[in-house]
């Protein structure tokens, strides 16, 4: 790969005594050998087919419900009275049950303290369990992990998509490309609402979701999530990731504008 992010063999590049690219022109400084592997094509590849297999169309199965009351009791080796108090009392929801507080479980009659302990450990262990699972599912969904396969801040330095970008996105339909598009915006939409999500984490997903939709064409997005991110660095204006937001947010303005302007003069005549 050359430094304009043009890709070519190797035994083209001999042929042209590697002297300048063939395509920009640009002259090229240093030996064929040191120029780095075109590591981009095989992870764009790889994207492709994991987004396939990902958003195709699936037989829906039945999966075991995570909501069954005796299961949870049994997986806390609750006694048996504990269990029948609680449904003597009419409590046969397990979400009903995990949200019973310190008051409620001390009005239900019959029973030992020993038990209201262990009811009221299960219910705030329980709690907590799904507040991680929840951050965790989120920041490691298969979403999250392609945006990182596909996440590229070589438009940044040249000003436009890189020519493989541009590719990736031309080899899908326009239903398959807007589907693809609407669940990185969704998972992005997720991120910025999500208080128990580090800043610092949110605003890399968050720019990373700009700088692909920004590749993609989608530039008023792009310049929306950007603008998040940036509210995530507020106070660091001195960091890399801040003044990185800062330009994303810019490149996807300018090209805003300028698809406005194209759309609008293509419209006049």
């Amino acid at each position: 790969m050359l430094p304009c992010s043009h890709v070519f063999c190797e035994c083209c590049l001999v042929k042209w005594d590697g002297k300048k690219c063939a395509k920009c022109s640009i002259a090229l400084k240093g030996s064929i050998e040191s120029l780095p592997q075109a590591t981009r094509h095989k992870k764009l590849a790889d994207a492709k087919d994991r987004l396939e297999v990902l958003f195709s169309p699936k037989v829906t199965s039945e999966k075991p419900s995570d909501d069954n009351l005796d299961q949870w009791f049994s997986a806390n080796n609750f006694p048996p009275e504990l269990c029948q108090a609680l449904r003597n009392e009419g409590f046969e929801d397990k979400k009903v049950v995990l949200s019973l507080t310190e008051k409620d479980v001390g009005d239900i009659p019959g029973l030992k303290l020993g038990h209201r302990k262990a009811l009221l450990m299960a219910i705030e262990d329980k709690k907590k369990d799904e507040g991680t699972s929840r951050d965790k599912t989120l920041l490691e969904t298969p979403v999250a992990t392609l945006l990182a396969l596909l996440f590229d801040d070589r438009v940044l330095r040249s000003g436009s998509a890189p020519l493989d970008c541009s590719k990736f996105w031309i080899g899908f339909n326009e239903a398959q490309r807007k589907d693809f598009l609407d669940q990185f915006k969704t998972f992005g939409k997720q991120i910025a609402y999500n208080e128990n999500v580090p800043d610092e984490k949110a605003a890399r997903a968050l720019q990373q979701v700009a700088m692909l939709l920004c590749e993609a064409g989608e530039f008023p997005e792009a310049e929306h999530f950007a603008s998040m991110a940036l509210n995530m660095h507020l106070g660091e204006g001195s960091s890399k990731e801040y003044w990185e937001c800062k330009a994303l947010k810019v490149l996807a303005m300018q090209n805003r504008l300028k698809q406005y302007k194209f759309c609008v003069e293509g419209n006049d005549s």
